[in-house]
């Protein structure tokens, strides 16, 4: 609220003290029909345009211009964990140390899915990862070794950086185009398919809009706008499944594209978060 962020009728609140990562929004008072649920100004969110404009990345623009811009986003949430004066500290703080898609699974877990496409997705995305903890961060560490720590760029944190980004991020219309984007606060919402929500963005603030009346103390959702996914998408960018109600959301061992932000940088991904159950249509974050 200090910074502009606006939720006059929303808590945020840990909903299952069971589950670390079990974060949800109550009404605290109803919600109208197109009443904004929560705004937030642009100034506070994430992504390539913003991390170029903050400090200490501001300052390598020349050093950056070749590295993919979704990795440069990746190096700075690594860079802000660590940061103990981050501005965005208190929301780094609340997201969780690990996720539950493929990337985070042991060997025992993965050898489940070998021969799969999900399998494949998985180790690619791995590659990528590694490819910027072996070759970027020891190029970047010789040139600013007071910021570019291995010890903190480590692939566990890179690992870490992928999931945030994958999970929660949102399309926002940011000068002048759509670019996906962390939205703090705007990303605690847990997914229902059957949520009326829809996004604005209007005199740079960021407004999660109400299309139905919600009343006082029910849980309010948001809708990830991933109908189009399948399954093994789903759990390779987001860590969960939905109930598979016809053949676009099972499983598949064939015709699956691999879609990295890395390697597409104009796919964008919805947010989401670890879970849950496959046969959950409301997805706990």
């Amino acid at each position: 609220r200090l910074h502009g962020a606006l939720f006059p009728h929303l808590g945020i609140v840990q909903y299952d003290p069971h589950l670390p990562w079990g974060i949800a929004g109550l009404a605290t008072n109803n919600i109208e029909e197109g009443q904004p649920i929560i705004s937030v100004p642009l100034s506070l969110i994430i992504n390539h345009a913003v991390v170029m404009k903050t400090k200490p990345f501001r300052d390598m623009s020349d050093m950056m211009r070749g590295v993919d811009s979704l990795w440069v986003v990746y190096l700075f949430l690594v860079h802000e964990r660590y940061n103990a004066s981050s501005f965005w500290k208190p929301w780094i703080d609340i997201l969780p140390s690990s996720y539950t898609n493929p990337l985070w699974w042991d060997d025992q877990s993965l050898a489940i899915i070998k021969g799969t496409n999900l399998h494949d997705g998985a180790l690619q995305i791995l590659a990528v990862l590694r490819r910027i903890h072996e070759e970027i961060v020891p190029v970047l560490h010789k040139a600013r070794p007071d910021i570019f720590d291995p010890t903190i760029f480590t692939l566990e944190n890179m690992k870490w950086a992928y999931s945030v980004f994958w999970s929660r991020s949102i399309a926002v219309e940011y000068e002048g185009r759509m670019v996906a984007s962390l939205v703090p606060l705007a990303d605690c919402l847990n997914h229902n398919p059957t949520a009326k929500t829809k996004y604005e963005t209007e005199n740079n603030m960021f407004h999660f809009i109400s299309m139905t009346r919600q009343p006082q103390g029910c849980q309010v959702f948001a809708d990830y706008k991933m109908p189009a996914e399948t399954n093994e998408q789903l759990l390779l960018n987001y860590g969960f499944m939905i109930s598979p109600r016809d053949d676009a959301l099972a499983i598949r061992t064939t015709q699956f594209r691999l879609v990295t932000r890395s390697l597409h940088p104009h796919k964008r991904r919805r947010k989401g978060q670890p879970v849950i159950r496959e046969g959950d249509d409301m997805i706990n974050r």
